[in-house]
């Protein structure tokens, strides 16, 4: 029976049920003397057994080790009538399967956006030596403010890790496991970069490449069958596209991308459509890009992707903001001003002299007075084109580029 609202476990009062999976129940709460709201996750009763205790243990001790702005933060361990339960940033909004159910398929480039943040949280977890293996639409949260969380490490493993899923013991999402996983044979990072390819499939096209009937006849699908080609679903997907799925969606875990890295320059190469950038030029390596989502609607933005630049996107009913490259003429630090430039009818790609300066709202800095030669670019419309002067104060520049009406 779920918790009555009011009920107080540790400094923390529940509010209300957000959902039940297969370990444990999730709570809306918020602390009693900062007012701080949190999710709590409490283990079943019926599924308090030593090895189900352990692993949702196991969860904690993950998530805690976790900082990052696309993973869903972690605050402490309690107990509550000999249950444990943990206590995690609350994440509002809803889930990417929640909006795909709401707005239907995504264009390709939204969709690829979406998967480089989630792609940087993953490198940045598996630079950590531990597997997610539960990736799926329902895991991943979408806020009002834009900001992409990755969720539910209830069966994600340390690599080092010994006694939870042994070789030859089948866990996970039936639609989203690889071959390897279907035969309870040893995971590793490429585990999780199929389950990328299924997801970004399911974002194309609206469905999934192996669904069937019974689990049985996906596991068969899966580890013998092809499927179809997105583009064959949805003639909208382009050839780029197809191939980023193809390459995770190999059978052998050899002939796939290597890392979530490769994944991720793949999809950053796309959507930059210039030669690939190298990952992490400026960051550690073993952090992630940096990232989040942000926007006002549907999307999303990794929130310091680390290299220099600027951010954002707008996906049709959505804005997606992600870091990017930025051009610079003369910056601040040599008495130049930073101009943002925004367009009013969704995402244009802006151009300086020839250099890419990123999707907009993308930045560019020179000296008052100085003329800028601004081209913006988007699939489908005509190229526009502008000289605009930098002013002596930062301040936003908006266009609002013709495109047949399209918005």
């Amino acid at each position: 029976m779920p918790l009555a609202a009011g009920t107080v476990i540790g400094e923390y009062r529940v509010q209300e049920l957000l959902g039940s999976g297969g370990m444990g129940e999730v709570y809306a709460g918020a602390h009693q003397r900062t007012g701080r709201r949190a999710a709590l996750k409490i283990l079943h009763t019926e599924a308090n057994s030593a090895e189900q205790t352990q692993r949702f243990l196991s969860e904690g001790r993950i998530l805690s080790s976790l900082h990052h702005p696309n993973i869903a933060g972690f605050f402490e361990c309690l107990d509550y009538s000999g249950r444990p339960c943990l206590v995690m940033e609350y994440v509002p909004g809803e889930t990417l399967y929640d909006r795909m159910r709401r707005t239907g398929v995504l264009p390709g480039r939204d969709a690829l956006k979406i998967m480089l943040a989630v792609a940087d949280a993953l490198i940045y977890v598996h630079n950590r030596n531990i597997i997610h293996r539960d990736l799926k639409a329902s895991n991943i949260k979408l806020t009002p403010e834009g900001a992409l969380k990755l969720l539910d490490f209830g069966i994600a493993k340390l690599k080092s890790s010994e006694g939870l899923t042994e070789a030859g013991h089948v866990i996970g999402t039936v639609d989203y496991m690889a071959p390897e996983q279907v035969r309870g044979e040893v995971l590793d990072a490429r585990t999780d970069i199929w389950a990328a390819g299924i997801l970004l499939y399911e974002m194309v096209t609206g469905a999934r490449p192996f669904a069937a009937r019974s689990a049985y006849d996906v596991y068969k699908a899966i580890v013998d069958t092809g499927y179809t080609p997105p583009s064959k679903v949805n003639s909208a997907v382009s050839p780029e596209v197809e191939q980023i799925i193809h390459r995770c969606l190999r059978k052998k875990p050899s002939e796939r991308y290597q890392s979530t890295r490769e994944l991720f320059d793949a999809i950053q190469s796309v959507l930059t459509g210039t030669q690939r950038l190298p990952y992490g030029s400026e960051r550690s390596s073993d952090q992630g890009a940096g990232p989040g989502l942000k926007a006002p609607s549907l999307g999303l933005k990794p929130m310091h992707l680390g290299i220099a630049g600027g951010v954002v996107a707008l996906i049709v009913v959505v804005v997606v903001l992600i870091r990017w490259p930025g051009t610079t003429i003369v910056g601040p630090e040599k008495g130049g001003t930073t101009i943002e430039i925004h367009t009013l009818n969704g995402v244009w790609h802006a151009y300086h002299d020839g250099r890419y300066l990123g999707p907009t709202p993308a930045k560019v800095s020179g000296l008052p007075g100085q003329d800028v030669q601004l081209r913006l670019t988007r699939d489908g419309c005509p190229d526009f084109q502008k000289t605009f002067r930098v002013p002596q104060l930062p301040r936003p520049y908006t266009e609002n580029p013709p495109c047949g009406g399209r918005r």
